[in-house]
Parts: C-alpha cells; structure tokens; sequence
C-alpha cells in the first residue's frame, strides 16, 4: 500500500519504469497474489529473452527489470551487480536512475504547488530575487514552468561543482554570464541547467537541501524505502556498480557517486521502488 493517496498528493502526467545497469540471475518476488508469472505470460517471457539476449551482446553485467499490467505486476533481475563482488540482482537493488530524477523533482515542486507555496507560472525572481542569467530580460521572465518543460532559453549542459549541501545554491549563483540562446518558452532544448535552478527553487520554498526536501516531499510521502540521492546512503544498499566496456573487456568504473546536480540526474531507486513511484504517477492508490 502506498502512504499516501494520489489524490491527496498532486495531479500529474504519468512516468513507465524500466531500470538497467553475463549471467542471468533470476530474482520474481513469490508468493504476492499480483505477480505475473512470465511462463503464464509468453509476451513477459519473450522480453526476458530479449533482455538476456541483449546483455550479452552488448556486456551489460546486471539488468532491474518491472512491469506492470493493471494491477499485477512483474520484477525481476538479472545478471550481477558487480563483476568483481558478484550478487544477484534482485527487485530491491538500488540502480541510479538518471534524468528520472527530473520527475521526483517536478513532483516535488507539484506539491509545493498544491500547498500553495509556489506558482508555476510566478518569475524564477519571486523565489530567487537575485537570481539572473547575462540577458536581464530572460533573468526577469523565466518562469518555474520554464524549468520544468526544458524552454528557459540557455545552454542546458553544465558541470556542477560538488559543494556538499551548498552545490545548488553555488551553481544558481555561477549562471549570470550564461548567455540567452532563446526567448523563455520559445525553444525546447533539453535542459538539465535549469532542473538545477528548479532544485535551488525548492530548496528555499521548503527551508532544507535538495536531498531533504525530495525525500520529505516525495521518497517518504510514497513510502519509496529504496530512494536515494546521497551516494553514501545508496551504496549501504544492495547496489549495482556502474560498469564500462574498455577494449571488449567490462571493467568497473572507479571512483563512482551520483551526479552533483540532484535535480537534473542525482536520484537512485530498486525498480521494486521504481514501479512503486509510477503506479502513483499512473493513478494506483
């Protein structure tokens, strides 16, 4: 059971989970009356085929693997989560998931709006008076609906420096001479820039970090046991180790943490977890 209604938590569009990180390990939760078995199911078996098949041919040491079909649904794993410290993959391994983290981020912001603390159509300045970019016209009429639809007008692939608890705050202040590419709302160009600036604008609406406020505003809210976006706390988990493919050989990648910028890319979850936070998206109760 999820912990809290969709219906008292927000209204928005939906999400689709499948999470991936050669040996196939096998890991359906038994026994729960909504588990799809894949040999009752040929369509499930063929994409557990086709997931093996592509695993080998491309190297990928360890695949998350869930579906959901009303209210039943399927979890597996396969493969390893380390090629060097072998464990199964299992539904509760944790995996980075990414861009999926811009989705905690906008819910994040959704509930905010929903409280009535923030306005997706207010100006970035109502929440960041100081904030700006090098065009004073974009600084003033970017807007928080800007951010999360990937149309703020600037260049949208920036590092971020890792300032602990301060890197948000540190990144929005370094903005002022990124120049005007468009007009807000004018272009779409994918924009992890500006999640940063929406991360910054939750962090003060709400009076904590990121990482407090997507796990106060969402990871708890859902009961998301498996969601993290502090590399140290994900790693206490079952946890699959990023791999790469070095001249045909597959080596761990070294040293590893999860992105900066939490709010572009910085979250981690289980698919079990996955699952669990798009059947909300979906209308599950």
């Amino acid at each position: 059971m999820i912990a809290m209604k969709r219906r008292d938590f927000l209204g928005l569009a939906g999400v689709t989970a499948l999470g991936l990180s050669a040996r196939p390990a096998a890991a359906m939760r038994a026994g729960r009356p909504d588990a799809i078995d894949a040999q009752e199911d040929p369509r499930l078996l063929h994409v557990h085929r086709l997931i093996e098949a592509r695993m080998a041919e491309y190297r990928v040491p360890g695949v998350g693997f869930g579906f959901v079909s009303g209210e039943r649904i399927s979890l597996r794993g396969f493969g390893l989560t380390n090629i060097e410290n072998p464990q199964p993959v299992e539904p509760d391994t944790v995996f980075p998931i990414a861009s999926i983290s811009k989705t905690v981020v906008a819910t994040a912001l959704m509930r905010l709006v929903e409280n009535g603390q923030a306005d997706l159509e207010a100006p970035v300045r109502a929440y960041l008076p100081d904030f700006q970019v090098a065009d004073e016209e974009t600084s003033r009429e970017v807007r928080l609906w800007h951010l999360l639809t990937h149309t703020p007008g600037w260049e949208g692939q920036l590092g971020t420096p890792d300032r602990g608890p301060r890197t948000l705050e540190n990144f929005v202040a370094g903005l002022s001479d990124l120049p005007r590419l468009a007009a807000p709302g004018e272009v779409w160009s994918y924009n992890n820039a500006g999640f940063g600036v929406a991360g910054r604008v939750i962090e003060v609406i709400h009076d904590a970090s990121i990482n407090e406020a997507l796990s106060e505003l969402v990871f708890e809210p859902l009961g998301l046991a498996h969601a993290f976006t502090r590399t140290g706390t994900a790693m206490t988990h079952r946890f699959a180790a990023p791999h790469r493919d070095r001249d045909g050989r597959t080596e761990v990648i070294r040293p590893f943490s999860l992105p900066a910028n939490v709010a572009a890319g910085g979250a981690a979850m289980s698919v079990e977890t996955l699952i669990r936070y798009a059947r909300f998206h979906l209308g599950h109760d």
